[in-house]
């Protein structure tokens, strides 16, 4: 308002007027403007003061009404069109205020304010190069204005030259510390250079100057999730909604961060508090199905990515993971088709084609040439187009000490680490350097203690493919051993870049990975009988015994005396993962109901605790006659024993098929309880055979329905057997080969040998 005053003579009353403007005295100023310009219709001083001062009161219509008034008296005074340019841009109408701030910096090229207003005018319709060259012109006339450092800073940022940003933002932190949309943008510039810790900083500086900068609190937030800090990554996006409790953002990432802590419950509120912004957020019911998957509510959760893909029919992951629902329900044949059609609507998705041919192995019906056959094609579709290595550094010297990489999402509390820490324990140092390499986001009690017992241990989860093959190369490892297969955290692109001269995969999956750059599949001769050749990619290497080695939880509950005993009836159990329970499995069980009279079926899995589940199973089974009363189900038990107490109620366990059990068999065996299986012609259905031949129990294998139903009787009908078998389990187990610890490590590192002495004598001379 000076500057307007000295470009043009100013009347006494329009003076007066200004003094009362400069005081705060709108009203009053307002009045004696109105007055002066009744005196005196042509003074174009008080018609641009007038438009100034309703900018001021925000009657932006009022204010451009005024100023243009002012502007047609006298058309050639630079800080009329500047006013003007303010009034606009404050209005939304960005480009007439770039042209009245064009025609003001041509009439007075000697104003600051023109220039950075016009360059940030520039910058908010996206004209950046002329935003630029504003803002340089600004600069020209005060070198060292924070606000213009800032703003060119900003226009820096956008054009990816984040380096220029942070050298300009660093002058004006040191300009003026207390200027938190520098130390804000400051921050930005950084993450865009991926330098979180410094970012953070900056980030926390901008806060602690104004504490109300939601922006700045929310980037926070996301830079503490990069960096793994999720706690404190979620009070940042508390303190975003402390000042703005609507910002749906922020709502929908506290919840991705209260879900990765596993406090799922609370994460469905924050994601049910988007919705009620944003009914089209489709990401937030597909983060509200994944949350209510966890919680085991599998039929509420298929529903929400029903939802999510109402919203976005293209969300591939949506289908992946409501086809992993439907596999927690058992609904094996629905859970395939819809990750297909994930395949369909994005095919460059290794872990959704993986996730379908695990699957597979659940079906019934599905031969062992199928799975071959579609494993063949994962190698065909993302495998083969890996570059593989091809040379090593390893010495080839057939007898010296191997290390040995073993690599697993499942090193944890996982049915994995209870058959494979009896190996790692028992290495002979002579003959294996063990390495491992844990692709789990989240250790637990069982990881820390695996880690004690190797040489060498990384956390991979957050390496990519060409990182972690790096690594494993450059750890010098001889024989890599895959324990995931393609089950869930795999790395089975990072096997294909061939990191280690020979690689094995065992244990995790049930039958070849399809893949040609896995040389090996450990397995037995139960399992993977003589002629089982064709049906794996992989040489296979065979144990003597069963290809599993079981060592019970350190604290298991003793045997229970045999139950039927005490209620006067068998008690028939099966605790298996839902999606082992095929539909023949569910009939042949509803037979031997029928023909024991009296007897009941226990089913315990995580999904039972699906209420919906558990009527399907009812429903289900009474189209098979039997009455929901002569069913036992269970959910997830929450004590790490819980499972083991359970069997302490049931006479027989049940084997699944096609998929037979492996750590539930154990357990179940361990707890005194025969198990019972049929076996088929697939490796996953012949792992009880393989199991329960190691055990000393192979009268407990049949190879078919009718067998099964003979022999579940005749134990049914034979108490004392019963009794005598659950005394003496744990007494048989112990002297087996399946609890033979040191055995079996000296067996399997006999073959890790052979392996490794092929590839010595295949490598070509130097």
């Amino acid at each position: 308002m000076a500057a307007a005053a000295q470009v043009l003579p100013v009347s006494p009353l329009v003076q007066a007027a200004l003094q009362a403007h400069q005081q705060g005295r709108l009203i009053e100023a307002e009045n004696l403007y109105q007055r002066a310009l009744t005196a005196d219709p042509a003074d174009a001083v008080g018609w641009h003061l007038l438009a100034v001062l309703a900018h001021q009161r925000g009657d932006l219509e009022t204010g451009i009404k005024n100023i243009r008034r002012a502007i047609e008296l006298k058309p050639a005074v630079a800080q009329f069109q500047l006013t003007l340019g303010n009034l606009l841009k404050a209005l939304g109408q960005l480009q007439e205020a770039t042209y009245a701030y064009f025609l003001a910096a041509s009439m007075d090229p000697s104003d600051f304010g023109t220039w950075n207003n016009l360059g940030t005018t520039y910058r908010a319709l996206g004209t950046l190069r002329e935003a630029e060259d504003a803002l340089r012109a600004a600069l020209r006339l005060q070198p060292g204005n924070p606000d213009a450092l800032c703003n060119l800073a900003a226009v820096c940022l956008d054009t990816g030259k984040n380096t220029d940003a942070i050298e300009l933002l660093r002058k004006v932190t040191t300009l003026q510390p207390t200027m938190a949309e520098a130390w804000f943008n400051l921050g930005n510039a950084l993450a865009g250079q991926g330098a979180d810790e410094q970012a953070e900083a900056a980030y926390r500086r901008a806060v602690e100057v104004n504490p109300g900068l939601s922006s700045a609190w929310y980037n926070l937030g996301n830079t503490l999730c990069r960096l793994e800090r999720l706690e404190d990554a979620g009070t940042a996006y508390q303190q975003v909604l402390k000042h703005q409790p609507n910002h749906v953002p922020s709502i929908f990432n506290l919840g991705n961060v209260l879900q990765a802590g596993q406090l799922f419950e609370e994460a469905i509120e924050c994601y049910r508090e988007v919705l009620r912004h944003r009914p089209e957020h489709a990401l937030a019911h597909f983060w509200w199905a994944t949350a209510l998957g966890s919680l085991g509510r599998s039929t509420e959760a298929s529903e929400h990515y029903d939802l999510a893909l109402s919203l976005d029919p293209g969300m591939a992951k949506a289908y992946h993971m409501k086809g992993g629902m439907l596999y927690n329900q058992g609904r094996i044949t629905e859970a395939v088709s819809v990750s297909r059609k994930a395949l369909a609507v994005q095919s460059d998705m290794p872990f959704t084609f993986s996730n379908s041919l695990f699957m597979m192995n659940y079906a019934d019906g599905t031969t062992a040439e199928e799975l071959v056959s579609e494993h063949r094609e994962y190698d065909l579709r993302f495998a083969a187009k890996v570059v593989r290595r091809c040379t090593y550094s390893n010495g080839a010297e057939p007898d010296r000490p191997l290390r040995v990489g073993y690599l697993s999402a499942d090193l944890r509390r996982h049915s994995v680490s209870y058959f494979i820490e009896p190996v790692l324990e028992n290495h002979d140092p002579r003959q294996v350097e063990p390495y491992c390499y844990f692709n789990w986001s989240l250790p637990d009690e069982v990881t820390a203690r695996l880690k004690n017992q190797v040489r060498g241990w990384t956390d991979c989860y957050w390496m990519s493919d060409d990182e972690l093959a790096a690594r494993i190369a450059a750890d010098g490892i001889d024989v890599l051993v895959d324990l995931n297969g393609h089950t869930a955290g795999n790395r089975m692109l990072t096997l294909a870049r061939k990191p280690a001269p020979v690689q094995i995969t065992y244990l995790g999956y049930p039958t070849t990975t399809g893949m040609a750059a896995v040389d090996y599949r450990l397995t037995d001769w139960q399992a993977d009988p003589e002629g089982y050749e064709a049906f794996s990619v992989e040489q296979l290497l065979r144990l003597p015994h069963s290809y599993y080695c079981y060592r019970p939880m350190p604290s298991t509950p003793e045997v229970a005396p045999l139950p039927m005993l005490e209620t006067g009836h068998v008690t028939f159990g099966s605790f298996n993962n839902f999606a082992k329970v095929s539909e023949r499995a569910l009939a042949l069980w509803a037979r031997l109901l029928a023909m024991v009279p009296g007897s009941r079926l226990m089913l315990k899995a995580k999904s039972l605790q699906d209420v919906a589940v558990q009527e399907s199973v009812r429903a289900r089974m009474a189209k098979l006659g039997v009455h929901p009363d002569r069913l036992i189900l269970r959910g997830w038990e929450k004590a790490v024993g819980g499972q083991l107490e359970l069997l302490r109620h049931v006479d027989i366990a049940l084997d699944t098929f096609p998929y037979n059990g492996g750590t539930t068999t154990c357990e179940a065996l361990w707890m005194g309880v025969p198990v019972l299986t049929l076996c088929g012609a697939t490796h996953a259905s012949r792992m009880g055979a393989s199991l329960l031949g190691a055990a000393g129990l192979p009268e407990m294998v049949t190879t078919t329905e009718d067998e099964f139903l003979r022999r579940a009787g005749e134990l049914a009908g034979d108490p004392a057997r019963l009794a005598a078998l659950r005394s003496g389990m744990r007494e048989r187990l112990k002297a087996s080969p399946l609890m033979d610890e040191a055995g079996f490590t000296r067996a399997i590192e006999s073959l890790y040998r052979e392996a490794w002495r092929r590839w010595c004598a295949a490598r070509p001379a130097a």
